[in-house]
């Protein structure tokens, strides 16, 4: 079982080539080990790879760090990263960024490798950050610690190339896990936030491996919509330039790939924008999926992961943070949210946490759900806040009973609060000091399921 991680090494160690894999027609995948690691948390340590997983289909590799947290048939997560800074594979451009002044601490700079950039008339900057192992390592930590390891690809944005490319990479990936011999390959799930949700969404689509479950955070999904959306900025953001010229940096970058990739804009190339409407994909999902969202998201239009929901209830299982205002576009900053409130990473990673766990059946013991029980309470009564303005909150439901897929699942609270012991126990607390309502331990998870 494994989780996730990331990984700079400076050092590189040259393996041979581990195995080969016959993937699809005329097309051989292999897998070389660049170099390793070990991560520890909760005194129990955990090996890193670093693979170089190549094709006879295409000259350009993929990297990834694979983190397994057993030795044998494990569960796995796939996640993909698109921008963090690595500067192990070797290649001229990763040293190249990663010998830039300040690059540990991260820092802006010009897309100078995106594709069609012009230094006199590309506007757009990107982030780039060289992330020490260590700093990447904890976010992986609840899964590895429940016995799942992490296989992460790395697309390097700041490398170039187009998103396309991105989750090309992702699918040979993910075509690879058969050669990986501690993964199990019946036990598999996909997650990307952002660009990496259009990535791990179309690695889905078109990879022969199929996940058990897929977790999407605010999620690029159509192209020709965010094509779209960009146009409308300046019709949007009419009262402050500053702000706007903002957007216009950050999203230059992004039009670039996208471009380069479909050879042309959805009035100029409409047909390759087909594929990847939101009309003609949603029915191709088959495999639970949870869609999280803000609505106060300035970068992707909240509307079009609602659409994708009401394309495919069957298979999409929503998480929205609803706001009692709509976007005020000439004052709210880039963001998925916004600093006041809104989606972040302690509210949402119980209920991926659990989503992955349900999924993956991890119920050969006992797991335990890391979490933050102050910023957890605090969402569920704002989502409480909602329902009393009107706003629907039925989805709720699912995910609170997903505490209840395991009778052995146990909770360790990270915040100060340190509320601890089982997850029928936050139930119950949950369900009266909000709503009011008094139920034992016994009676929570049917009391919920039957409303």
């Amino acid at each position: 079982m494994k989780t996730i991680l990331i990984l700079n090494l400076l050092g590189l160690i040259f393996v041979s080539i581990i195995n080969t894999l016959a993937h699809a027609e005329n097309e051989t995948l292999s897998i070389e080990i660049l170099g390793s690691s070990s991560y520890s948390v909760i005194g129990k340590s955990f090996p890193i790879k670093l693979l170089k997983i190549k094709s006879n289909l295409n000259t350009e590799s993929v990297y990834a760090q694979f983190i397994p947290a057993c030795k044998n048939s494990c569960p796995l997560l796939i996640v993909s990263d698109p921008y963090i800074g690595i500067n192990w594979t070797g290649e001229l451009v990763d040293r190249k960024w990663a010998e830039r002044p300040n690059a540990v601490n991260g820092f802006i700079h010009a897309d100078d490798d995106g594709p069609g950039y012009d230094p006199k008339t590309s506007i757009g900057t990107i982030w780039y950050s060289n992330i020490s192992p260590s700093n990447i390592a904890g976010v992986g930590a609840p899964f590895l610690l429940n016995q799942i390891s992490i296989l992460i690809v790395h697309n390097r944005f700041y490398a170039g190339r187009n998103l396309k490319n991105y989750y090309e990479d992702f699918i040979r990936a993910a075509n690879a896990t058969p050669l990986l011999k501690e993964v199990n390959t019946n036990k598999i799930g996909f997650y990307g936030n952002s660009l990496g949700g259009y990535v791990a969404l179309n690695g889905y689509l078109n990879s022969t491996i199929k996940p058990n479950a897929i977790v999407l955070q605010s999620p690029l999904m159509d192209l020709e919509s965010q094509s779209n959306y960009l146009d409308t900025l300046p019709i949007l953001i009419t009262k402050n330039s500053n702000l706007l010229f903002e957007y216009q940096k950050f999203f230059d970058p992004f039009a670039r790939r996208i471009f380069d990739f479909t050879r042309g804009t959805p009035a100029t190339a409409p047909d390759a924008f087909h594929d990847y409407k939101i009309d003609n994909f949603a029915s191709k999902i088959q495999t639970p999926t949870l869609l999280l969202h803000d609505t106060w998201d300035t970068i992707i239009p909240f509307e079009n992961s609602y659409k994708l929901f009401n394309l495919n209830r069957k298979n999409i299982f929503p998480i929205w943070f609803m706001h009692a205002t709509d976007i005020d576009f000439n004052n709210f900053q880039l963001g998925h949210n916004q600093s006041s409130e809104g989606l972040n990473g302690n509210n949402t990673s119980p209920f991926i946490q659990l989503f992955f766990f349900k999924n993956l059946k991890i119920t050969n013991f006992a797991p335990v759900l890391y979490y933050n029980s102050i910023d957890l309470t605090a969402a569920i009564k704002q989502w409480h806040g909602a329902s009393q303005r009107g706003q629907d909150i039925s989805w709720l439901k699912d995910r609170l009973v997903d505490f209840c897929f395991s009778p052995r699942l146990l909770i360790y609270d990270l915040s100060p609060a340190a509320i601890h012991g089982t997850a029928k126990s936050f139930l119950v607390r949950t369900l009266e000091n909000i709503w009011g309502i008094k139920k034992s331990e016994q009676e929570i998870c049917d009391f919920i399921q039957n409303q």
